[in-house]
């Protein structure tokens, strides 16, 4: 505040200061730091359009989408939740078929199972490659 007001930081007129107008002039100052941030943005972003337009399209599109659809409602968390549809059907295949061959068991499994139980991987080639690599 002192250089602000451009004086001295023991100044009289900081102890006639209340807690709740010292948490007003934060605000104002963040605020004022956000807006200057933003201007200073749109500049950037308005010269590097001579350069580059559809990259600093890009980017703003982005920023924008990230701004508005970065979270789901609860709502919509809650209704994923209920259904079982966090993940997306398409990703759960694509992981499913990679880890297909992994030595892990299946989610429907019996959880007493030991390790002697564990099922091996089908596909040895790529066991045997590295191996013979390794002894060659």
């Amino acid at each position: 505040m002192s250089k602000i007001w451009k004086c001295p930081i023991d100044d009289p007129r900081f102890d006639m200061i209340n807690p709740y107008q010292w948490v007003v002039y934060a605000r104002l100052l963040s605020e004022d730091k956000e807006k200057s941030f933003e201007k200073d943005l749109h500049l950037v972003e308005y010269l590097a359009s001579f350069w580059n337009y559809e990259a600093v399209k890009k980017i703003r599109d982005l920023r924008e989408m990230e701004k508005s659809e970065r979270f789901d409602s609860a709502e919509k968390f809650e209704e994923k939740i209920k259904t079982g549809k966090i993940v997306d059907d398409e990703v759960l295949d694509i992981l499913k078929e990679v880890t297909k061959t992994a030595n892990y068991d299946d989610n429907n499994a019996d959880l007493k199972k030991g390790a002697r139980n564990v099922r091996l991987p089908k596909e040895n080639q790529t066991v045997f490659n590295l191996a013979k690599k390794r002894f060659e």
